[in-house]
Parts: C-alpha cells; sequence; structure tokens
C-alpha cells in the first residue's frame, strides 16, 4: 500500500481561496516534470505555503482566477508525484 500526505488547511468563516501558484519541475530522478511547489492565496491577504518546496526551484506558474471569482474546488492528476493541478471556479455570491 503507497504511503498517503493530506495537507489540510482550516480557513477562516469568510475567507476563501483566490489563487494557487507554484512551480513545476524536476524532482529525483523522474523524467517528466512535476508540480515541485504550491501556494494558495485567499480574500483575507493570507498565503498558504509553500507546500512541497521553497518556491525558488522550477518554473513558476499559476493560475489565474477572474476578478470577483473564487476556486471551489481542484482536480489533479498524480501517481507517486503531482504531475497536474486545476481549479474549479465560481462567481463570488
Amino acid at each position: 500500500m503507497e504511503d498517503v500526505i493530506a495537507m489540510v488547511i482550516k480557513l477562516s468563516a469568510r475567507e476563501q481561496v483566490t489563487a494557487v501558484e507554484g512551480t513545476v519541475g524536476n524532482f529525483r530522478d523522474v523524467d517528466e516534470p512535476v508540480i515541485t511547489s504550491l501556494t494558495f492565496h485567499t480574500n483575507a491577504g493570507r498565503k498558504y505555503g509553500p507546500y512541497g518546496g521553497n518556491g525558488k526551484q522550477g518554473t513558476p506558474f499559476s493560475i489565474p482566477v477572474g476578478k470577483g471569482c473564487i476556486v471551489v474546488g481542484f482536480w489533479g492528476r498524480c501517481g507517486w508525484l503531482l504531475d497536474a493541478i486545476g481549479v474549479y471556479v465560481s462567481p463570488q455570491s
């Protein structure tokens, strides 16, 4: 059975994720690039992360969330490492 590492971020009552950024790069002897770090930003001005690395190694990426929208869910693809990540976005109510 594979080890599973879970990450839990507890947001305050009205806090919502408004941006996701990270880095993509090589990890050890893995041939294909993977997500090497993730950082989450909220409407409360808080930053969670970087998780997985220091956020300084690899190629940076950001997932744009339009003005007035929030992140309501995530999707991803992984094996041993996180290969891809995306977000579901909804207008803020």
